[in-house]
């Protein structure tokens, strides 16, 4: 009687198992995201999280409300549910204004998206320089992460 209820567990087990390429996230992680310049001089910044959509592999997606305002620069973090996960985007409810020393950048998205398998950087676009002179043009980016 043993043998055939192994005999099913295992082939349960073995179809259940994901077809897409991703990175299963167990327990409870927490996505989380930090902006910078590729050449890493941002000193702070402020912008309105308004949700994180967290997109699973087989096309389905979870909503977590944030609605609070964050320093992008220092970084923010949000606990979301495990899974087989593909993406994530954030929700910007303000413009993503950042400071770095003489200057000040104004990135006006109304989402960014993120691979989170692989993890990837992405461009924040469009943005412009509100304020001052950059010492160069490098890319503004977020940087995300999973813990």
């Amino acid at each position: 009687m043993t043998r055939p209820l192994i005999a099913l567990t295992t082939l349960f087990a073995l179809g259940a198992a994901p077809t897409a390429q991703a990175s299963i996230y167990m327990g409870n992680p927490t996505t989380e995201f930090r902006i910078d310049r590729s050449n890493g001089d941002l000193t702070d910044g402020d912008v309105y999280v308004y949700k994180v959509r967290v997109h699973a592999c087989d096309g389905s997606y979870t909503d977590y409300s944030v609605k609070q305002w964050v320093d992008p620069v220092a970084g923010y973090g949000k606990t979301i549910n495990g899974g087989d996960l593909c993406s994530a985007t954030w929700y910007w409810g303000s413009d993503v204004v950042l400071d770095g020393p003489g200057f000040t950048i104004v990135a006006t998205p109304d989402q960014t998206t993120v691979s989170l398998d692989p993890l990837k950087t992405v461009d924040v676009l469009p943005w412009y320089v509100a304020e001052g002179t950059l010492p160069n043009q490098s890319s503004v980016v977020l940087i995300p992460s999973m813990d």
